[in-house]
């Protein structure tokens, strides 16, 4: 039966598989861009750059929306099942490209760092090219249960939830000091986590008036993202850098990962109910679908063909189509792999 206007949830699992869809389009024109190093030094290449950053923290709130929307709908049954349903079968990916890059490390170098490959199998640094997203992923999930399996009350759960997201930035901001990407998108999930409550608190908030939520919610994200690069930039010209201005960009990110958020939302429910195909469609949810194996696959062949192709258009025309072909395979072997061991755990605790 054709859905009308009046029934049609926007923030439903089919809308959310399409945004990933196009999100996982954006992502790979980033990497694409940063491996070409095409319209380098330019504003419109800078903004390709960003498409990376703010592609995964759209990524990241979406999870979170999704797994608390889940939790509501499913209740105690969906928690208590949860390790078995989303934390293991996501680590099985992760586990995949550890492999696959872990043989090509061997092939290429002939040893892999035992260090690597501990940090790589929990938390850390990686083998996995851009597999820092796998690692938050996984550590936001797991902190979801564990405080969901604590904590009963929802609004306790959220509270403690991004206190313990804001303590775990906060930390490694002051005590690892490394890039930024590794742990400031984490706020993001938090945010799709305190977005999903409050819309279900307020019985549906976010699709009243949700043009004017997804207009505002751009025009903050435009002004705040500009301010931010602008701050970067400004201090990034000296030698040194006072940790009070970092510290203020690191604010800013996340404020800049807000706005969009809330954007992003609004334009969910927007679109979501008066033209859900544009959302979801073939072509977005075919990237969707395989939005996991697109991204563990872009830094394999980007590497692995980086220097055997010397024009730069033939290059990224060649590493696309071997990247969305071999993810094919790769997504339905997934599949197999973790329903055969999903059914097996389930099969034990009956």
């Amino acid at each position: 039966m054709e859905q009308t206007k009046g029934n049609i949830n926007p923030f439903s699992k089919e809308s959310f598989l399409g945004i990933k869809g196009y999100l996982a389009i954006l992502i790979l024109i980033h990497h694409l861009y940063q491996f070409t190093a095409f319209l380098s030094d330019t504003s419109f290449g800078y903004a390709l750059y960003l498409l990376g950053h703010y592609g995964v923290v759209c990524f990241l709130f979406l999870s979170g929306f999704g797994l608390f929307s889940s939790y509501k709908a499913k209740g105690e049954a969906y928690i208590n099942s949860f390790l078995r349903n989303r934390v293991l079968p996501f680590y099985l990916s992760y586990l995949f490209f550890v492999l696959i890059y872990t043989i090509y490390s061997l092939l290429n170098h002939g040893s892999v760092s035992v260090v690597l490959m501990l940090q790589s199998l929990t938390f850390g640094s990686t083998i996995v090219n851009f597999g820092w997203y796998f690692q938050t992923a996984l550590l936001m999930y797991l902190l979801f249960f564990i405080i969901r399996k604590w904590i009963a009350n929802d609004s306790a759960f959220v509270l403690v939830l991004g206190g313990a997201i804001l303590l775990f930035i906060f930390s490694y901001y002051f005590l690892i000091s490394s890039s930024k990407t590794n742990y400031e998108p984490a706020f993001s999930f938090f945010v799709g986590v305190l977005f999903a409550y409050i819309n279900d608190q307020k019985k549906a908030i976010f699709s009243k008036h949700p043009w004017l939520i997804t207009v505002c919610g751009l025009v903050i994200f435009i002004v705040l993202a500009a301010f931010s690069t602008f701050y970067n930039f400004r201090y990034n010209d000296y030698k040194w850098v006072p940790s009070f201005e970092d510290f203020i960009y690191l604010l800013l990110t996340m404020l800049s990962d807000l706005a969009l958020a809330v954007f992003l939302t609004g334009f969910i429910a927007w679109v979501g109910t008066t033209s859900p195909r544009l959302i979801d469609n073939p072509v977005s949810r075919f990237f969707g679908e395989h939005s996991l194996e697109i991204y563990g696959l872009q830094g394999l062949f980007l590497s692995f063909l980086e220097n055997k192709i010397g024009n730069r258009a033939i290059y990224a025309a060649v590493a696309v189509l071997c990247i969305i072909v071999v993810a094919i395979p790769v997504h339905k072997l997934l599949g197999l792999i973790k329903k055969r061991i999903t059914a097996a755990k389930s099969s034990q605790s009956c």
